[in-house]
């Protein structure tokens, strides 16, 4: 039997280093270290022109918002028979759906009310300027989910950036182009014989009060500045808006006019050389849809 002194001994051979990593070693049946998953960052795809199914493969998983980015621009409301709008609380729907029309983008994100299975795979059809794609919406983990992803057609970045500058060139000359011209116009209008003179003349049907503020003439083209007001509670939906002399230059535009909210327009016409310029004149101004009705305004005069 060893004695005391021996066993100290062999006490003290047992290096440091052994007593520490028996100190700080786990159980055996203690439980794995968990590891946050991160979905992957971005994932790119090119879009083959000549297959006509274009069906992209989608993964999701709860918690994470993926986002897709288009070549093109939207030009329908995405068909998503599993999706809701991605506003307010909640629904029934799988997925919530969030887009812009004529935007370059949606976004898609799991419904965190619903539990789905992998096998609850759900479809987008998206039609955008230039294809038609299927988006298939395939649930899992959040390893494999999707953040973010860039759909692009072969060589074709550098030439539809080369296309949206070069459009928005032609576009802004065009504009330019279209406001000298109706700069020259005007400024032809005011060298030949013109004159303005204000009125209040009005008419009412039912509770719609046509009145009249201005007439104005510049040469041959006469000018008619009205206010329409609605005393009633449904709302007047204008259709043409007519002067019984001259060729209009234009449709009005159609307004709605809501109860004491009134609306003023201008309609322009172009006279005949045979009608007189001191009138009188008639505007008409008519319903779209409704009851259907007409007013007037009668004898006009400058």
């Amino acid at each position: 039997m060893p004695s005391k002194s021996l066993a100290l001994m062999m006490l003290w051979a047992v290096p440091w280093s052994a007593l520490a990593a028996q100190k700080t070693a786990p159980p055996k049946d203690a439980a794995p270290e968990v590891r946050a998953q991160t979905p992957r960052a971005k994932r790119e795809i090119v879009l083959d022109e000549k297959d006509e199914s274009k069906v992209i493969a989608i993964y999701t998983a709860r918690n994470v918002l993926t986002t897709v980015e288009f070549p093109d621009e939207l030009v329908a409301q995405p068909r998503c028979g599993s999706c809701e709008a991605d506003e307010g609380a909640p629904g029934a729907a799988p997925y919530r759906l969030g887009y812009s029309i004529q935007g370059r983008y949606l976004t898609v994100r799991p419904n965190p009310e619903v539990r789905q299975g992998n096998e609850d795979i759900s479809n987008i059809l998206v039609r955008l300027e230039h294809a038609t794609l299927t988006l298939v919406l395939i649930p899992g983990e959040v390893a494999k989910a999707d953040t973010r992803v860039v759909l692009g057609y072969p060589n074709r970045v550098a030439e539809s950036e080369y296309l949206r500058v070069e459009r928005g060139k032609i576009e802004a000359e065009a504009n330019e182009r279209v406001e000298k011209m109706y700069r020259n116009r005007l400024h032809q209008a005011m060298l030949e014989p013109h004159a303005c003179r204000s009125t209040t003349t009005r008419n009412r049907n039912d509770d719609i009060v046509l009145e009249m503020r201005e007439m104005c003439f510049f040469g041959r083209d006469v000018f008619f500045t009205f206010q329409l007001e609605n005393r009633g509670s449904t709302p007047f939906e204008t259709g043409a808006v007519t002067v019984d002399k001259g060729v209009s230059d234009g449709q009005e535009e159609s307004r709605t006019v809501k109860s004491d909210r009134p609306e003023v327009g201008v309609v322009g016409v172009h006279l005949r050389d045979s009608e007189q310029l001191h009138g009188p004149y008639t505007l008409t101004v008519r319903e779209a849809g409704g009851k259907e009705r007409t007013i007037s305004v009668n004898r006009l005069e400058f």
